[in-house]
């Protein structure tokens, strides 16, 4: 189910692969929760994850550059995924007079 994104303080959709399979995925929290929802079917398995949960965030160093992952596992086969966490444009810039 899709949520009201009024009622969202994160949003996030995206994909996740595994062999060449790829499938979407969607991570939200609702203003009235602590926990952040997953919804994605598993590229490995094919099972349908719903879920709430903490936010893992991993950090990475990659070619000289620190990267965030957003860390997800299926609930049925246990394959981990990561997504890319892209820090939105501008936000904490200040404005040059």
């Amino acid at each position: 189910m899709f949520p009201n994104l009024n009622d969202c303080n994160y949003f996030k959709k995206s994909k996740i692969d595994y062999d060449g399979k790829e499938e979407a995925v969607m991570i939200y929290r609702l203003k009235s929760s602590p926990d952040y929802t997953f919804l994605f079917r598993c590229p490995k398995c094919g099972a349908s994850n719903e879920f709430s949960g903490e936010l893992v965030i991993k950090k990475v160093k990659e070619d000289k550059k620190n990267k965030e992952y957003i860390l997800l596992s299926c609930r049925k086969c246990s394959t981990e995924f990561r997504i890319e966490k892209l820090k939105a444009a501008g936000v904490g810039r200040k404005k040059s007079a």
